[in-house]
């Protein structure tokens, strides 16, 4: 909070991305191109199969054009599926308004959030009845816009997600199309047999040579009833930091045929393999020692490793079982192909009735191409780091103070607000968030503190405090200042507070104890591990009553509220930041004394300083973001800084 070094504009729209994003797209002519299930990117309630490509093909004609000024059309033609809440029969019918494509709409494809909405009633994106947080019943109650997660997004496939209710999650992959068939736009389109292979193409076996790696996503590699449903199990984005040493490994296809699996020194080696479900030495023969080989079948869509311990994903799956012993492997193994580009592929294995195994896999290039949605070459993040020219953020965490460039510190409005991160009006050493509720807006317009995907780790309440702080700036006293925790993606699993502001035009300290809920509003349960908060100001009234007002916020903590001290870079220098190994501080005055704690609350080291000068090792540091205070005279002076 102390010190301003950038200012990073909320919400950036980057028309760079959305240039790629530009075209017709359609609904992937594949087996699970929409699919319904509990959790975000699970299909376990529904997935379409490869006959519903046929049986609902003026579905699959649809088009969803996005225009390179910004504007969005759905192009449906004479016929589309229509459902029983349209007044159809399930089947192909009639297009109905609005969802007809009749009504003016546009797009905004937001790469901070990695999310696109469309705005104009009727706009669409995969089926007309999901909208966030609800499906559907009747064709009046079409919403403004809509918002979609994007989960994975290259230059030619499109994957979406939305929440439609508790529980409830649709997920939409998209094939974008082109005019003049080519070989390397990654579909199959004019007399290819494959994507971008076979007729005029290269042989589709080209298709595969080169460096594979497992996507760094969530869901990247799962198990489930049936093929592509990862309902039993599947891996997180957390998963991708854990388990990385699992996440690096190499999958070598080369083009004269010979495979081979590069592990390094370290890959994720599990109980059947003698290990402890970490990170350890390759065991034999699942380390690359055996010669293999590999071939792909067109026909049959399938591609097949030949050689005692050659694998792709996880080495225990195998065609009808998994090993419990590395001595079983066996010596070839079968993957089914269910989609693949130039960049992606993904691989179903079944491994016993009613156990089916998916892996997704990222091709690697020798340099990142920052522009398409993966994480390859020498980048550190999707998009980000290495060569390309912008800086990977962390996701927000508690305490959040909205300093510095290290962090993401989207803030996402809904009901009417519109914010912004902008240096303080009244001290302009310090950051906020200004939150405009505008004269249109409802009576529980908000922001969420973060993206929808909430804050890196769970809010740390006890039994004996659930308490939260929010410092908050407000042109009127008297009014109330709701804040709602929730666990992302499940908002009903909630709890709200409320305080009532003191002070007009100027900074006050609030208390949120939610040990006492708005009335209302559900009671506090222990069992939910909340990661998420939103705040709303003057809630309960509409911003056609109140007028448009601007409220501003910052320094959002647990347990206790943040100290307020001015930060002075002349009285006090940390480096290098991030750091490694070792963290140094420098002051024109004694430092007395420093503590340091992690995003939990957690106290992590305190120690004397005695000295201008103190350097402080960081080796044995988890990786992350701690809070470091120092006494410096009669100051106490806070910063963030970062463990690589």
């Amino acid at each position: 909070m102390k010190k301003i070094t950038l200012l990073i504009c909320l919400l950036i729209i980057s028309f760079g991305q959305s240039q790629t994003l530009t075209g017709t797209w359609k609904m992937s002519p594949q087996s699970g191109a929409f699919a319904v299930g509990p959790t975000q990117g699970s299909g376990s309630y529904f997935s379409n199969t490869v006959a519903d490509i046929t049986v609902r093909s003026c579905f699959f004609d649809d088009e969803y054009i996005f225009n390179s000024d910004g504007t969005f059309s759905n192009n449906l033609g004479s016929q589309s599926w229509i459902e029983g809440w349209q007044g159809g029969s399930d089947s192909c019918g009639t297009p109905v308004a609005p969802h007809n494509g009749a009504n003016p709409a546009s797009y905004v494809y937001n790469t901070t959030t990695n999310t696109i909405t469309l705005t104009g009633v009727g706009a669409y994106l995969g089926l007309a009845k999901a909208i966030n947080g609800s499906e559907l019943t009747s064709p009046a109650n079409a919403p403004l816009s809509i918002t979609y997660k994007v989960s994975s997004f290259t230059n030619t496939q499109l994957t979406l997600d939305i929440n439609v209710g508790t529980g409830l999650w649709w997920r939409f992959i998209l094939a974008k199309q082109s005019t003049t068939p080519t070989c390397n736009d990654g579909i199959q389109n004019g007399n290819e047999t494959g994507v971008d292979c076979g007729g005029s193409c290269t042989p589709c076996s080209n298709l595969f040579a080169g460096t594979w790696k497992m996507s760094p996503q969530a869901g990247a590699f799962a198990v489930g009833p049936s093929q592509g449903n990862g309902s039993y199990f599947s891996n997180t984005l957390t998963d991708v930091a854990t388990r990385n040493c699992f996440f690096d490994d190499q999958y070598i296809f080369n083009a004269d045929g010979t495979f081979a699996n590069v592990l390094g020194s370290q890959s994720w080696i599990e109980g059947w393999q003698g290990g402890t479900d970490s990170c350890g030495t390759p065991v034999a023969p699942h380390n690359g020692s055996n010669a293999a080989t590999w071939s792909y079948n067109s026909s049959a869509n399938t591609i097949t490793l030949n050689g005692v311990g050659a694998y792709l994903g996880l080495a225990k799956a195998y065609n009808g079982g998994e090993l419990t012993s590395p001595s079983g492997a066996p010596a070839s193994i079968t993957y089914l192909i269910s989609s693949i580009s130039s960049n992606l592929m993904t691989l179903d294995i079944n491994v016993g009735t009613g156990l089916w195994w998916r892996f997704i896999l990222t091709k690697q290039g020798g340099s990142g191409t920052c522009s398409d949605g993966i994480q390859n070459g020498d980048e550190t993040g999707i998009d980000c780091g290495g060569s390309c020219p912008n800086t990977c953020l962390s996701q927000i965490n508690l305490p959040v103070t909205f300093e510095g460039n290290t962090v993401d510190y989207t803030v996402t409005d809904f009901g009417g607000n519109v914010s912004s991160k902008i240096i303080d009006p009244t001290n302009s050493n310090n950051t906020v968030i200004k939150t405009i509720k505008t004269s249109s807006s409802e009576l529980w317009a908000g922001t969420t503190i973060g993206t929808n995907s909430g804050f890196s780790s769970p809010i740390p309440f006890t039994l004996s405090n659930r308490k939260m702080y929010v410092r908050v700036w407000s042109p009127d006293s008297g009014i109330p200042v709701r804040l709602k925790v929730e666990v992302s993606g499940q908002p009903t699993q909630s709890c709200e507070t409320e305080s009532i502001t003191t002070v007009s035009n100027g900074w006050q300290m609030m208390e949120f104890d939610f040990n006492n809920q708005a009335t209302g509003t559900a009671a506090f349960n222990s069992s939910y591990q909340f990661n998420m908060a939103s705040i709303f100001f003057n809630f309960g009234v509409t911003g056609s009553t109140a007028g448009e007002k601007t409220y501003y916020f910052d320094d959002v903590t647990f347990g206790s509220p943040l100290a307020i001290t001015v930060f002075d870079k002349s009285k006090f220098d940390l480096y290098p930041n991030p750091t490694s190994n070792l963290l140094n501080l420098r002051s024109d005055s004694v430092i007395e004394n420093i503590t340091i704690y992690n995003t939990l609350g957690q106290l992590v080291l305190k120690q004397d300083g005695l000295s201008n000068e103190v350097s402080i090792p960081t080796q044995q540091f988890a990786k992350g973001v701690y809070i470091i205070t120092v006494k410096v005279g009669n100051e106490l002076l806070k910063k963030q800084f970062i463990k690589n």
